[in-house]
């Protein structure tokens, strides 16, 4: 369920929504929804291009893992309100 505008506005007045578009904060909060803390931390950008998502780890070992279960991320995203997405990169 997405966050009230609120909680939104607070972020934004407190510097943490900066450059990000509403999609964005939208994708993040699904990864850290889907994946926990620890992976979302460790993420450094989430961007959704032409039907791809496109997730930067920061972390080699976690890209790596990641990497390899991308069917079954592609299944999550796309039962999460995602049925666009049709392919995931991990960089």
């Amino acid at each position: 369920m997405p966050k009230p505008l609120s909680e939104y506005l607070q972020a934004f007045f407190a510097g943490k929504l900066q450059d990000k578009t509403p999609l964005e904060v939208q994708l993040r909060e699904t990864w850290r929804r889907l994946m926990g803390e620890e992976i979302a931390q460790a993420t450094l950008s989430l961007q959704l291009r032409k039907q791809t998502l496109i997730i930067c780890i920061s972390d080699p070992l976690l890209r790596e893992t990641l990497s390899w279960q991308k069917p079954e991320l592609l299944r999550l995203w796309q039962g999460s309100g995602y049925p666009n997405i049709r392919k995931i990169t991990i960089q």
